[in-house]
C-alpha cells in the first residue's frame, strides 16, 4: 500500500473511528478502507482534483444564493461523484444523512465555511433537492 493511503487512513481513525464505528458496520468500514487501498497514486490524485472541483463549483453556487440552481444542482453530483471514490456502495439516504451531520459537527462546519460563508446549511438545502429528484 502506498504511504499517503496509509496515513490518510490513519488520520481517517484519529478523527473519525470511534464514530464510524457507532454509525456503520464494521463491514462498511473495511469496505470502505479496502476500495481506497486499491487506488492506484493516478486514481488518487483525480480524487483530490474532484475535490478541489468541489469546492470550487459549491464556492460558485453559494454566489448563486439558490441551492435549487443548476450550479448547485453541479456541486450535489459532484459531491456523489467524490464519495463514491471512497464508499463501497451508494444510497440517498446515507448521503443525505452525510450531509446532515456536517451541518452537526463543527470540523466539518470549519472546513465547509472556508469555502464560503454559509456553505455547509447551502450544501444541505441543495442536497436535499437533489437527491429528491
Amino acid at each position: 500500500m502506498m504511504y499517503y493511503i496509509k496515513e490518510l487512513i490513519s488520520e481517517n481513525e484519529k478523527m473519525y473511528g470511534e464514530e464510524m464505528t457507532e454509525k456503520y458496520e464494521d463491514q462498511v468500514v473495511k469496505a470502505s478502507y479496502k476500495k481506497l487501498k486499491r487506488m492506484s497514486k493516478y486514481e488518487y490524485e483525480q480524487v483530490k482534483l474532484l475535490e478541489i472541483l468541489l469546492n470550487n463549483t459549491i464556492k460558485e453556487a453559494l454566489l448563486l444564493k439558490d441551492p435549487s440552481s443548476h450550479k448547485a444542482m453541479e456541486a450535489c453530483k459532484i459531491h456523489k461523484e467524490w464519495i463514491m471514490k471512497y464508499w463501497p456502495s451508494y444510497s440517498k439516504v446515507a448521503h443525505l444523512e452525510l450531509v446532515k451531520m456536517y451541518n452537526n459537527d463543527d470540523r466539518f462546519i470549519v472546513y465547509y465555511e472556508k469555502i464560503g460563508k454559509g456553505a455547509t446549511k447551502f450544501l444541505l438545502e441543495a442536497m436535499t433537492i437533489y437527491l429528491k429528484t
